[in-house]
């Protein structure tokens, strides 16, 4: 039993400092796309966000952003600094206080044309990343909280066909 155990917290601790390298990836892709495309400053508008969407989820993605900024206010030193400075936190701050649940909702809210520019970073496609990414955060949150991953099974699937089909692997790559 205790080899068991062992494999188990091995396992958790691989999908976690993988799932943590994953999400620092994924935010900086979203951050450098966010502020390409929409600037600095004022890129926390419903309209920048997917014109499929309803308002009422894009309103409350926003409004949790703007919550999680005002919770970092006064503890985040970068978030300190640009509300002082500049009265905004640009996207490239704001991806440091966001956990990966809502940058992973952010990024199924983004324009098509923006979630593709991250996913092309992965040589997938736009729609297996969001779905990817659902999974991978909650994998990440029962690895970090210590609970039984053993026995997970996500209602979300993925599905192999969104993998894009025109990626040829060089002779060079190992993965």
């Amino acid at each position: 039993p205790w080899v068991a155990t062992i494999f188990l917290l091995t396992l958790k601790y691989l999908f976690l400092k993988y799932s943590l390298e994953l999400e620092i990836q994924i935010k900086s892709l979203m951050a450098n796309q966010i502020a390409k495309v929409y600037g600095i400053d004022n890129y926390l508008d419903k309209n920048n966000l997917d014109d499929n969407a309803s308002d009422e989820l894009k309103e409350k993605l926003i409004e949790r952003i703007n919550k999680d900024i005002d919770e970092e206010y006064k503890i985040h030193l970068a978030i300190i600094h640009y509300k002082d400075k500049y009265g905004f936190v640009p996207p490239f701050v704001l991806t440091k206080v966001l956990t990966f649940g809502v940058a992973s909702s952010y990024y199924g809210l983004l324009k098509q044309s923006d979630r593709q520019a991250v996913s092309k970073y992965f040589k997938v496609t736009d729609k297996f990343l969001k779905q990817a990414l659902k999974n991978l955060t909650m994998v990440r949150n029962i690895s970090a909280h210590n609970d039984r991953l053993f026995c997970f099974r996500s209602k979300s699937y993925l599905s192999y066909k969104e993998i894009d089909k025109n990626y040829k692997r060089k002779d060079n790559e190992t993965n």
